[in-house]
């Protein structure tokens, strides 16, 4: 039974656009959570990009035609990694990737979200746990990210957040990672 999304109006536009122009990406970030944990609060709308050229020229062209005009940025952006575009006045961020995650992988385990009769596609479980995993360590993020994969995790081992990892410990492994220093 596919998740429903409950994604604001101009994302769902965006979306739908994306889709309409065969633009590979994964919905990532605290929409993703909210598919598994409904309560979860979603400020802006996180997708993870395809950096093929044939899906960077796409997405491109859909972003232009969003906006109405050429952004900053060109389409060969998106194919270099660690790129994070936000499109101007608009919730939605654009990630050509995710740490510890291979686009191509994670297409291949996506599930599927719906909203008003689109399929969305969007980041498995698994996948966000270990993206969790990796951006919780980067105390820069501030604590979503921990509490987030304390409840991925809990969900994944299908364990009472109680038996699962304190969010304790998780401060404490954050502290002592290298990205900490």
């Amino acid at each position: 039974m596919p998740m429903l999304l409950e994604l604001r109006d101009g994302e769902l536009a965006f979306l739908r656009s994306l889709i309409s122009a065969k633009v590979r990406f994964l919905v990532i970030g605290g929409y993703a959570v909210k598919c598994y944990w409904p309560a979860r609060v979603v400020e802006d709308l996180d997708i993870l990009l395809d950096r093929s050229a044939e899906n960077a020229e796409r997405a491109y062209g859909v972003i232009v035609a969003t906006l109405g005009y050429r952004p900053k940025f060109e389409s060969a952006d998106l194919t270099r990694r660690s790129k994070k575009l936000t499109l101007p006045d608009s919730p939605v961020d654009m990630l050509t990737s995710a740490e510890g995650i291979e686009f191509v992988d994670a297409w291949s385990r996506r599930i599927e979200a719906t909203q008003s009769n689109l399929a969305i596609p969007v980041m498995s479980l698994a996948d966000l746990v270990d993206m969790k995993r990796h951006t919780a360590m980067d105390p820069s993020r501030g604590m979503k990210d921990l509490h987030d994969l304390e409840w991925l995790e809990s969900l994944e081992t299908s364990q009472p957040i109680s038996s699962t990892r304190s969010l304790t410990d998780l401060v404490t492994r954050r502290q002592e990672h290298p990205c900490s220093g």
